[in-house]
């Protein structure tokens, strides 16, 4: 195993910035579940694995470089509160548009890196495989956003577009979630029809131009008296009653 040296971890901490990880094409992720995740779902994308460990060994790791660090050098690399003994690299995957039928979430301006990686954990639960965002969604190769995704990451096709030109060329209805839409409960024959739904920016809803392009609109129903929800757990909600399908 070969020590990792100062220029690497140089290069590892520039991937912290958007810039860098756009330029080289890679990102990271941290601790060991991650690892597990990506040597299963992305074993072919993983760059290299730095670990700690001095007798790390994993099934495919013949076929990986492996790189040794000191517990202070994990610090200089980690966005953890508490590092974790393994920070892999990976190669971006290319990422896939939904076709024919495929059902897909659309994200119109989602900001918040937590939101959007609760957002593709969920559909990784409810089987949906592709997220189209606009382009002022917030980057999914964010550390935030990995880490939130639990290794999900590896397995949704997150693509950003332009929203209105993909919209217009969607076939087949696209349902907005909207607070003052009628209920979800009552919409079961739009949603059976349905291809994509959208979910709207956490402060703005969704744009005014992407609503014009919506064929349906639809909101969960109040029941207490909480002014909004949050745009990942509206997500969830969704996809619990449009997967039922």
């Amino acid at each position: 195993m070969k020590t990792i040296t100062q220029e690497q971890i140089k290069w590892l901490r520039s991937l912290k910035q958007k810039k860098f990880r756009t330029t080289d094409n890679c990102y990271f992720v941290e601790g060991k579940k991650m690892l597990e995740e990506a040597l299963a779902y992305a074993s072919e994308n993983i760059e290299f694995i730095i670990t700690t460990e001095d007798d790390f060994k994993a099934s495919v790791t013949d076929k990986i470089e492996v790189l040794k660090c000191t517990e202070k050098q994990m610090n200089q690399l980690s966005e953890l509160k508490t590092p974790s003994d393994y920070f892999t690299v990976l190669k971006k995957k290319s990422e896939k548009l939904p076709i024919d039928k495929q059902r897909f979430i659309v994200l119109d301006g989602i900001q918040d890196p937590g939101n959007l990686g609760t957002i593709i954990r969920t559909c990784d639960w409810f089987g949906v495989n592709h997220i189209v965002c606009s382009k002022d969604t917030v980057e999914h190769y964010n550390p935030k956003v990995i880490q939130s995704t639990m290794g999900s990451i590896f397995r949704i096709h997150v693509a950003y577009v332009d929203l209105l030109d993909f919209l217009e060329h969607s076939k087949g209805p696209i349902v907005g979630a909207e607070m003052s839409a009628p209920s979800m409960f009552q919409s079961n024959d739009i949603l059976d029809q349905a291809i994509g739904i959208v979910i709207g920016n956490e402060g703005k809803g969704i744009s005014p131009k992407v609503k014009e392009i919506i064929s349906y609109h639809i909101s969960i129903p109040k029941i207490g008296n909480s002014e909004s929800l949050n745009a990942a757990v509206s997500a969830g909600i969704i996809l619990s009653h449009w997967t039922k399908k």
